[in-house]
């Protein structure tokens, strides 16, 4: 009887009209799904490997006790005591008004559930857990009871998914926090709403086996840690929630993202990383709030530390990806975070006061800016008694390490300072993999910055002039440019009998770029992306093989910043039998911070490329927001006034190829600003102020010889100075074994054949300064010995670095290996 009245009321709640079933073989389906997922997870833990083939895998168990959704009965006092807190007084009122924003949770006729919705049920059910406000209790049951039925009520596969999984977030802590208000019938409601929710949704539930992308995709976003948190709330009525949900966790996420966590970035860019990111750390958070060990390695707390590095003095991060922060760039008032709650967990489960102070300083932006949101979650994810500790206190550059190593250096921080700042910032990306979804072809990729965006990472996540859509097959402009290598500061190598991604599911022009072959021959966006990381390694192969890193002498504020690896097979087709297009592509970066007020920075970029035929061609690209003035081998870009204060300018001095084998080609302007050749087609953008509101970009240059050779060597100069400033002059220094450059107080040398060296070589310093430092890359690991007229010193070499830094007199010396 109490089932019929219970389906009954479910059926006057969503308006079903076509159940198909009976409440007695509904409820025979829920017990044997309970059954067979239950003895399926018990199968699992007592297994000695998982279904990736990893070692065996202890899931936890939810604790009998409650609370155990976001709090536990050892933090309930603490989070009482923030709630009183003064410095939660505006979160405080903010929970307070949200409570009474909504009576009911039945959205208007034809309109949605709303966000004031689901907070005020958040809201209230935290007044009940807090204050024992039984009224308030009651509401966030009643309410949760009228929303669940109120998303997707036609069933339709993957509608709203986003909605939906927050809701069921919401459930869960109303299960969890106000269980005993609640009836038996009550809760089974719950449960039987977020089960139809899970089944409609992408994935479906259980959980489809197969092709699950752990690595990248949405699988990544809500519906994992939202039945996580359902499944611990409703873990002994139901316990199949939570076992699948952990199952996945532990055996299909946490190992993919424990391989890629090391580099402390993401890798789906500047604006889905920290998305993505906020979902994956609100596992752990959850987890350890239930009493348990973190599942991911504690690398995890520091993956935003590769936006905190890249954010400019104007207060906007280097786009990355598929970035989708425009509105913030065009008020000029910085870019923020998109996932401001993962920085918020991240400070707090990993009791970090660098992101503490980012976290502020974003809550600062919101309040200028925006209303604050979400109360409940502000008040229970922030850790108000953890000190910020202010990023100008960390070292000048980072490197990001292994798999997606890359290396962001600066002259100083000046975060406070805005456009007239002083600092000088470069990015050096050397990503070892292509994981493909909102990643991008950008292996070699560089910015640089200074009073204003000056080489830049072209293209924008927006609509397309052909195809409408932002992404995808939809998107002219992202799939034939934004995400391809001819929108980055790297090199093409241009095969015109390659077939562009052969046996792809999309097809488009070959513009001789980088391609895709991690998970494969299908494009990775959709279907064709690997199941984990551990299959990404295995069968896409490592793309760019890093050679060399390391900067110094300071640790904090070091004279040099240097990266090197070899980007070869990311232009070669790891999963056809053909012969690799590009043979060497070697990229070394010297980032040097001059501490020189006229001149406080240069960033040196060598290549040396080897391709299969003398007439495959060779581009060397760097992209501009405006256009750049050549003349001869030296390219000028001078920031223009216009609705930003910007006046940086950058000086480019082409060492190599050399005067008489260049040709520069400036490309860009209306028509032009997105053109790829290949296709002769100019991938334009839908609107015209998207080429603003997104730093897009509107020209570039194309370094190339005239000659045709098997192997080129690129080297260039950059300069940045403040428009009216005068480059500093350069001297190009040629040895049997070196090609290099002298600029201001140093001199920085390369090995011709791109190779570390291991026999002894002369050295000469000529200098109208005191003295030069002497930065040489490509030295083998070892002992070395300097000797001359003033000096004999030893020096040791590190193998992850290769490089010997040495400040000397003017004269002639011997570089000995020991």
């Amino acid at each position: 009887m109490i089932t019929l009245i219970r389906l009954l009321l479910a059926f006057l709640l969503t308006c079903l009209a076509t159940l198909t079933v009976t409440a007695q073989e509904r409820k025979s389906q829920k017990d044997n799904q309970e059954t067979a997922i239950t003895a399926d997870a018990s199968q699992r833990n007592t297994s000695e490997k998982n279904t990736l083939g990893q070692d065996k895998v202890v899931i936890p168990v939810p604790p009998k006790t409650r609370p155990r959704v976001l709090v536990n009965p050892n933090t309930l006092g603490k989070i009482r005591k923030r709630f009183e807190s003064r410095s939660m007084k505006s979160v405080k009122a903010k929970i307070l008004e949200q409570a009474k924003a909504v009576d009911s949770g039945t959205p208007p006729e034809g309109k949605k559930v709303s966000k004031e919705i689901y907070r005020a049920i958040e809201s209230n059910a935290v007044l009940y857990l807090l204050k024992n406000n039984k009224k308030a209790g009651e509401k966030a049951v009643r309410m949760i009871q009228e929303a669940m039925p109120a998303l997707n009520p036609q069933n339709e596969k993957m509608v709203d998914d986003r909605l939906n999984h927050r809701v069921i977030y919401t459930a869960a802590m109303v299960y969890d926090w106000c269980y005993d208000l609640m009836t038996d019938e009550e809760r089974e409601f719950l449960y039987d709403q977020t089960i139809r929710l899970l089944e409609k949704s992408e994935y479906g539930w259980p959980l489809a086996e197969g092709r699950i992308t752990y690595l990248v995709n949405h699988f990544g976003e809500e519906k994992v840690p939202s039945a996580l948190a359902f499944g611990m709330a409703a873990y002994e009525q139901y316990p199949s929630v939570y076992n699948e949900a952990a199952r996945h966790l532990y055996e299909g996420l946490v190992p993919s993202r424990n391989g890629f966590y090391p580099a402390h970035r993401h890798h789906q860019g500047s604006a889905y990383g920290p998305g993505r990111y906020e979902w994956e750390v609100l596992s752990t958070f959850l987890i350890t709030q239930m009493g348990a060990e973190r599942p991911y390695i504690d690398e995890q707390g520091k993956v935003l530390y590769h936006n905190m590095y890249n954010r400019r003095p104007d207060d906007v991060i280097f786009a990355q990806g598929d970035d989708f922060n425009p509105s913030f760039i065009y008020r000029a008032e910085g870019s923020g975070y998109f996932g401001l709650h993962g920085a918020m967990v991240a400070a707090n489960e990993y009791q970090d006061p660098y992101l503490q102070d980012e976290v502020q300083r974003h809550l600062d932006f919101k309040e200028k800016f925006d209303h604050l949101d979400d109360g409940v979650l502000l008040l229970l994810y922030q850790d108000e008694i953890l000190k910020p500790e202010s990023v100008e206190n960390l070292p000048l550059t980072k490197f990001f390490n292994e798999p997606i190593a890359s290396m962001t250096a600066r002259t100083a921080w000046d975060m406070k300072k805005g456009m007239g700042s002083n600092a000088v910032i470069a990015t050096m990306e050397m990503s070892n993999y292509y994981f493909g979804n909102h990643d991008h072809l950008d292996a070699g990729h560089f910015n640089l910055y200074y009073k204003g965006p000056l080489a830049i990472d072209s293209g924008a996540y927006a609509e397309s002039e052909k195809g409408k859509g932002k992404h995808g097959g939809d998107s002219g402009h992202w799939n034939n440019y934004f995400r391809r290598s001819v929108a980055h500061n790297t090199i093409l190598v241009q095969d015109y009998d390659e077939p562009y991604r052969p046996m792809s599911i999309w097809d488009a022009q070959n513009e001789g770029g980088q391609v895709i072959n991690a998970g494969g021959p299908i494009e990775q966006y959709n279907g064709g992306a690997p199941l984990s990381f551990q299959e990404m390694v295995e069968e896409g192969g490592e793309q760019v093989k890093l050679l060399g890193r390391g900067f110094g002498p300071d640790s904090i504020a070091p004279d040099y910043s240097y990266l090197k690896g070899d980007m070869a097979n990311a232009y070669a087709y790891s999963y056809l039998k053909m012969e690799p297009k590009v043979e060497e592509a070697k990229r070394s970066f010297v980032f040097l911070n001059l501490k020189n007020k006229q001149v406080p920075g240069a960033l040196i970029v060598f290549d040396k490329v080897t391709a299969r035929k003398p007439d495959f061609k060779k581009r060397w690209l760097m992209h501009f927001v405006e256009k750049p003035e050549v003349e001869g081998a030296v390219t000028t870009l001078v920031k223009k006034p216009g609705r930003l204060d910007y006046s940086g300018k950058l000086v480019n001095e082409t060492i190599l190829p050399r005067k008489e084998n260049l040709n520069i080609e400036v490309i860009g302007g209306k028509g032009k600003r997105f053109w790829t050749e290949s296709a002769d087609t100019n991938w334009a953008l839908a609107k015209e102020e998207d080429v603003t509101r997104f730093e897009a970009g509107e020209w570039r240059i194309e370094v190339s010889p005239k000659k045709e050779s098997a192997t080129d060597h690129f080297f260039n100069v950059m300069q940045v100075m403040d428009k009216g400033t005068e480059a500093l002059s350069t001297k190009t220094v040629e040895t049997e074994q070196h090609i290099g450059v002298q600029i201001y107080d140093r001199m920085v040398l390369f090995a011709k054949d791109g190779n570390r060296l291991t026999e002894s070589f002369d050295l000469k310093v000529e200098t109208s300064e005191k003295e030069l430092k002497v930065l040489i890359t490509d030295i083998k690991a070892g002992k070395w010995k300097i000797t001359g007229d003033a000096i004999s010193e030893a020096y040791t070499v590190s193998e992850e670095a290769g490089v010997l830094y040495a400040v000397l007199p003017v004269g002639s010396y011997r570089v000995v290996r020991e």
